[in-house]
């Protein structure tokens, strides 16, 4: 909805996670986090220990307690997984980022989450986190508008205090 508000020109600027390119739209990255998995100190695994960095494809036959759909990092991770020609093991889907850290906690799955959802949470030593590789999913936080509509003065300061907001509430320090 969003992208098509931009594309009729309903919508001057969004700030959106993983917008496809398109030759209609200009972007820029505000934020880029990559998603790691996260385990419960009480998870079970049938054969070893996860490693520090694991491969996309040993996340295959893990249960994973994921959000539902059109969670960005959901999308993400079906695409990616695809690719490989394979289907996530959904055990729950689950809006909430505490409440599935909550279920993981206990054991009942694994997530596939930004490692900045562990910041908000009470122990986070509950938890093991371990990096994906072969591929990265990167998450990137961008800020969208139409390429058919000519960037006003307005528009620019408007990009400027979304990138000031945007970098304060992530922890950045705003670029000299």
């Amino acid at each position: 909805p969003m992208l098509e508000s931009l594309r009729a020109g309903r919508l001057d600027m969004a700030v959106l996670y993983n917008p496809p390119p398109s030759p209609d739209l200009e972007m820029t990255v505000l934020h880029e986090d990559a998603l790691i998995l996260i385990a419960g100190k009480k998870a079970k695994l049938a054969g070893d220990a996860l490693q520090p960095k694991v491969a996309l494809s040993s996340l295959f036959d893990l249960p994973l307690i994921l959000p539902s759909r059109p969670n960005a990092f959901r999308l993400l991770i079906d695409t990616e997984m695809q690719r490989l020609n394979r289907k996530p093991q959904i055990v729950l889907e689950i809006d909430g980022l505490n409440a599935i850290l909550e279920l993981v906690k206990e054991g009942l799955g694994f997530a596939v989450l930004p490692a900045y959802t562990l910041s908000n949470f009470a122990k986070p030593e509950d938890f093991s986190t371990h990096t994906i590789e072969r591929p990265q999913l990167l998450s990137q936080l961008m800020l969208v508008w139409s390429a058919r509509r000519p960037m006003t003065s307005t528009h620019k300061a408007a990009q400027r205090v979304t990138q000031e907001v945007v970098g304060r509430a992530l922890g950045h320090t705003p670029k000299a």
